[in-house]
């Protein structure tokens, strides 16, 4: 009896131990493939940083200041460049200013559904900035899965080149390329919230796109603060002043 459970024992114990080291590779490799997805997104932020700083370089495409300091949100979609999971079409994020202090909060990673992610200049499409001015442009993020220029009018935006042009829609849209005149109506492709490149980047398994936009308490990334201060540095000084009635007196 003692030779054969000594015989069973120390044969489970060699099948542990290779279960184990089957394992511990599995979990190294995990963790190289999560910090590789990583930098893939920190190099999307990065790409978006230049291509804003692009934008704004230029009169002829640049947002004007009044208008890019009064945007409620700020969608950036690119070709697929620097895309995360190797999948043609757009890549991108947006991101929502906080009403109580006006300061931006941390984006959400997004995708196309299909290849039509902005633009149509010279019959090709561009890379192209979407700012939502209104609440009910920042209704389209009330689902995942949104479309630009459907429920909720788009339309091309006035540039730095132009600043006096008034445009009576909730989405403007701005490109690195000039094309359309402002005003033009614009319908784009269908976009949603990235989910596991979110989860991934942000660590939390369970986080949607709606509680990175309107709910997140968590430290941003050196990255994500990048794309801010790029933002910010163009709004400048400038300040929404919201008027208030006194009486007959309004301020």
């Amino acid at each position: 009896m003692f030779r054969m459970i000594s015989r069973n024992r120390f044969a489970v114990g060699p099948w542990i131990m290779g279960g184990l080291c089957l394992l511990l590779p599995l979990q190294y490799g995990f963790g190289q493939n999560a910090e590789r997805d990583t930098q893939k997104l920190n190099t999307r932020l990065s790409d978006i940083n230049t291509f804003f700083a692009t934008v704004m370089a230029n009169p002829q495409t640049a947002i004007p200041q009044a208008v890019l300091g009064n945007a409620k949100g700020i969608i950036v979609v690119m070709k697929s460049g620097s895309r995360f999971g190797g999948r043609k079409g757009g890549t991108g994020i947006v991101i929502v200013r906080d009403e109580r202090n006006g300061q931006l909060g941390v984006p959400s990673f997004i995708l196309s559904q299909d290849e039509n992610w902005g633009l149509v200049v010279a019959g090709k499409m561009v890379d192209s900035i979407y700012l939502l001015m209104d609440s009910d442009g920042l209704s389209i993020l009330s689902e995942n899965r949104f479309r630009i220029g459907s429920a909720v009018k788009a339309a091309v935006g006035p540039t730095t080149a132009q600043p006096d042009v008034q445009v009576d829609a909730s989405i403007l849209v701005y490109s690195d390329t000039p094309g359309s005149a402002p005003g033009t109506f614009y319908s784009g492709g269908i976009l949603y919230g990235e989910i596991t490149a979110n989860r991934l980047y942000y660590n939390d398994d369970s986080i949607t796109m709606q509680d990175l936009l309107f709910n997140y308490s968590g430290e941003p990334t050196a990255e994500i603060l990048n794309f801010v201060q790029v933002v910010d540095k163009y709004v400048g000084e400038f300040k929404v002043v919201k008027k208030k009635r006194i009486g007959s007196i309004i301020f």
